[in-house]
C-alpha cells in the first residue's frame, strides 16, 4: 500500500512537470490570443494537482501511522504471550476450613474455586525448583487448598505451604506468601471455574 502511494506521488511530480513544461512552451502569440480563459484554466488545473498532493500525503501519513498501530499491536501481544508460566486455582473464600481434609483429588472436584495465569516468572521458577527438595519419605497428607498446574506438574498446596506434587511426592514450599501475594494482587483477573476438572493421574 505504502508503494502504491509513493508510485502515485512520483506520477504526480511528473504530471506537474509536464505542465509546467507545456506552458513554458507556448510561444507569447499564442497566451495573447488564449488570453484570460487560459489562465482561468491554468488556476483550475494547478488547484486540483494542489488537492491531490494533498490526499497523497495525508494517505501517506494514515499510513505510516496503520503501521506504528499493527506493530505497537504485535510487540503487545508477543509480550504478554510469554507471560503465561501455568495457572493457579484457588478458592473464593479466603482462609477456607472445612471439617474433612481435603485431598489433592477432592480439589479437582470441588465448586468455588477461582484460577488466574501465573505471569510471574520468579514465582514459576520457584516452583519448578521446589522439584528437587520432594522429600520421599514424608508421609504427611496436607489439607489442599491450592491447586497449581505448571506444564505436565500439579501441586497441590496447603495455607503452610506443605504440597503434593503429581499425587505422589510430598515437600513444603517456603514462598507461600508469595503466591498469596500474587493471587491478592491479581484477583481481579481471575475467572470463575465453573466445572470440574480432570486429574491428571486418573481416577485413583
Amino acid at each position: 500500500m505504502k508503494i502504491m502511494v509513493i508510485q502515485k506521488k512520483k506520477e504526480l511530480f511528473k504530471e506537474v512537470k509536464q505542465k509546467l513544461q507545456e506552458r513554458m512552451e507556448r510561444s507569447p502569440k499564442q497566451n495573447h490570443i488564449q488570453g484570460n480563459h487560459m489562465v482561468e484554466v491554468e488556476k483550475k488545473e494547478t488547484n486540483m494537482l494542489k488537492l491531490k498532493m494533498k490526499h497523497l500525503q495525508k494517505s501517506l501519513k494514515d499510513i505510516k501511522i496503520l503501521i506504528s498501530i499493527i506493530f505497537f499491536v504485535f510487540i503487545l501481544f508477543s509480550c504478554t504471550s510469554e507471560k503465561n508460566y501455568g495457572t493457579i486455582y484457588y478458592f473464593e473464600q479466603h482462609e477456607l476450613h472445612t471439617i474433612i481434609p481435603l485431598s489433592c483429588s477432592d480439589i479437582f472436584e470441588h465448586s468455588g474455586l477461582r484460577k488466574i495465569s501465573i505471569e510471574d516468572k520468579k514465582i514459576y521458577e520457584l516452583l519448578k525448583n521446589s522439584k528437587e527438595e520432594i522429600d520421599f519419605d514424608k508421609k504427611y497428607d496436607p489439607d489442599v487448598r491450592y491447586k497449581i498446574e505448571i506444564g505436565s506438574d500439579v501441586f497441590c498446596i496447603e495455607y503452610s505451604g506443605h504440597f503434593i506434587l503429581n499425587n505422589e511426592h510430598r515437600g513444603k514450599l517456603n514462598f507461600i506468601n508469595k503466591i498469596e501475594k500474587f493471587i491478592s494482587k491479581n484477583k481481579n483477573q481471575s475467572i470463575k471455574v465453573t466445572e470440574p476438572t480432570s486429574k491428571p493421574w486418573g481416577s485413583n
